[in-house]
């Protein structure tokens, strides 16, 4: 039987530590496409890694796949016309780089495109960004649900440390992959993960940020943070309810609280400052935080507390994120204009905003 050609752009966390894992195990002929020669070099040289699980004392061996660079654009032309599947997990800010091969690519057989990427329907935003006039390219919304941080303490370069514990939903395309569960329809998905996933470990991430605290699970260890996020994620699962009847409060608290309990493993390492990069981004008005402030008008919900995260998104000053320096520098300027703009917030809400950051700056 002929096996499924799959072309995945990204060798990083998720591409190594997720989806090469599942593609072995659907015994899918699998080519890795990575940007950095360094990493290309050790993994066409070592030809294997392991993937070593945190959350269970377990470890699986990735050892079916070719490695290229990016910059082989002849040769990665040729994989994605031949590919059944083309995946990513490159971070969804650099898909746009992929849009010169997608536009030089002849696709002559239907061909599946997921984006393995935090945020909104991101195949659906690649699908806007190529702008491909070719019917044969089928772009599929994907959610993925796992912790895969940037683990310090490796034996070897290429190995993987993250949980085992994930959760991938697909819209339905007519491909059977074990460990992509497919759903008609992916709103519930989508926000539920957004909100009770993303949003959460972010907002954990900036409260240890601001108290000087490197890992997730020590800033949990606090019990004023942890309170803080539990509020929120009652907050957000009654939101949630209010908004989409369908959803079940029972597990929605469970999911809720089985991810404060992931978040709290020691073992997993998580650094604060990886969650909270990006602030931008976050403050999208098809992201996280704008999201629940939506959410929180719309059915009358207090909104002090994701007004409080509002003001530690827009304080958190980390020196090598360009997005947090380009917003420190707005503060400093006090251009309250431009940063309303960012914030998305309606006046009365962005006044109080406003009005903290003015104190910060009085301090200075």
């Amino acid at each position: 039987m002929k096996r499924i050609n799959v072309l995945h752009f990204g060798a990083g966390n998720i591409g190594r530590g997720v989806i090469l894992p599942i593609y072995q195990q659907n015994d899918f002929s699998i080519d890795l496409v990575e940007l950095n020669q360094n990493t290309v070099n050790e993994l066409q040289k070592q030809k294997q890694y392991q993937v070593h699980y945190l959350d269970c004392d377990q470890s699986q061996l990735v050892n079916d796949f070719n490695t290229w660079n990016l910059k082989d654009e002849a040769k990665i032309i040729e994989l994605m016309e031949r590919a059944d599947v083309i995946s990513t997990s490159i971070g969804a800010k650099n898909l746009a780089s992929l849009k010169t091969l997608f536009d030089k690519a002849k696709f002559h057989k239907r061909a599946i495109v997921l984006c393995f990427e935090n945020g909104f329907r991101i195949s659906s935003n690649f699908k806007n960004i190529l702008q491909l006039n070719n019917t044969q390219v089928n772009f599929v919304d994907v959610v993925i649900d796992t912790i895969a941080p940037n683990f310090e303490k490796k034996a070897n370069f290429l190995d993987i440390y993250c949980e085992k514990y994930s959760e991938i939903y697909a819209e339905t395309f007519p491909l059977e992959i074990k460990g992509v569960n497919q759903k008609n329809s992916l709103d519930r998905f989508i926000i539920k993960k957004l909100l009770l996933v993303n949003a959460l470990h972010s907002v954990i991430g900036l409260l240890g940020f601001q108290q000087k605290l490197k890992y997730v699970h020590e800033t949990l260890q606090v019990k004023s943070n942890l309170t803080f996020v539990e509020k929120l994620a009652q907050q957000i699962i009654d939101a949630l309810c209010a908004e989409y009847p369908e959803f079940n409060k029972n597990n929605l608290l469970s999911y809720g609280k089985n991810n404060l309990v992931r978040f709290a493993n020691p073992k997993i390492q998580d650094l604060n400052t990886r969650l909270i990069r990006e602030p931008l981004r976050k403050l999208n008005q098809n992201e996280r935080f704008y999201a629940i402030y939506k959410l929180f008008k719309k059915n009358k919900i207090a909104l002090n507390n994701i007004l409080q995260v509002y003001l530690m998104v827009l304080k958190t000053n980390i020196t090598d994120d360009t997005e947090s320096q380009q917003i420190a520098k707005l503060i400093n300027e006090k251009a309250w204009t431009e940063l309303a703009k960012l914030s998305s917030l309606e006046e009365s809400e962005w006044n109080l905003i406003k009005q903290e950051l003015s104190r910060e700056i009085t301090k200075k």
